[in-house]
């Protein structure tokens, strides 16, 4: 088994299509298509399932997937390591949901360019679900996210705790069922969202017609119409001008902790750098 055969294993999967991957690799697509076969004699299984519209993993294939990327992630290493032994060099690929990449992520990515140059950060976006499976699977190098659940292949930074409030238009001037009737908010998975689920049913307020974006600004925009309320970090909104928005305050102050996750076997020589500086700060 080769290190290129499975760069193409892993790109026919992400892609779902062998042209497609042919395409991405600049390979003839004959090529991509034998040396899949070869790879499955090899490990004497099938690794996708064919279909009209292209070919997804079949259960070996899946099972194989997160060797495959750690095999390649460490040979990569192992190259930088050898190439670079005396300052890291090489890729940091991490990730962070919209709000700590607005609010925290600026002054330590500054920061951290300034003292490691020979790092290159590959930065993503998503939500706090999506990108903890990404970092299970070998996808990312660590996150930013919210989250205080305990995983144990995970390890986690502390990096802020983000102080949220009721977010409504300008002319609510309480917070009661009359008012709070459409809540517009992230999508299931959401740390906001769930801290305001919470709210709502500790306040005994029957549950609100639900709208969904996947953007901050999306939100704020619906509010400033007033077309309904959110739960948003208030740190998020003095960066924000709207004219009709208004802030409200919230007893228990509630919070949700911003944190750096990386998972415990990671031997990058650019991950433990990056860790060390966090902790430093």
């Amino acid at each position: 088994m080769e290190i290129t055969d499975l760069q193409i294993f892993l790109q026919v999967a992400d892609s779902g299509s062998i042209s497609q991957a042919a395409k991405e690799l600049h390979y003839v697509q004959s090529n991509i298509t034998s040396r899949i076969k070869k790879l499955e004699q090899q490990l004497q299984t099938k690794l996708f399932f064919r279909h009209n519209r292209g070919i997804k993993l079949a259960p070996a294939g899946e099972l194989l997937e997160p060797y495959a990327r750690r095999i390649i992630q460490l040979s990569e290493q192992a190259i930088i390591h050898l190439k670079s032994q005396d300052k890291p060099q090489g890729i940091l690929k991490i990730a962070a949901i919209e709000s700590v990449a607005m609010i925290f992520l600026p002054p330590i990515l500054i920061n951290f360019h300034k003292e490691h140059k020979g790092i290159r950060l590959n930065l993503q976006s998503g939500r706090t679900e999506d990108l903890i499976q990404r970092v299970l699977r070998y996808e990312l190098d660590g996150a930013f996210v919210h989250t205080t659940w305990q995983q144990p292949s995970l390890n986690t930074i502390p990096i802020a705790d983000e102080n949220l409030v009721m977010v409504t238009h300008k002319s609510v001037e309480k917070l009661n069922h009359e008012t709070l009737t459409t809540v517009i908010t992230f999508y299931e998975g959401c740390v906001y969202r769930s801290h305001l689920q919470n709210w709502i049913y500790k306040e005994g307020l029957p549950q609100p017609q639900i709208m969904e974006f996947n953007s901050i600004d999306g939100i704020l925009s619906c509010i400033d119409a007033g077309m309904g309320f959110s739960l948003l970090p208030k740190t998020l909104l003095r960066r924000r001008i709207y004219q009709n928005i208004c802030m409200h305050e919230i007893e228990p102050k509630l919070k949700a902790p911003a944190t750096f996750i990386y998972r415990n076997d990671a031997d990058s020589r650019c991950l433990k750098t990056f860790v060390a500086f966090l902790e430093k700060r």
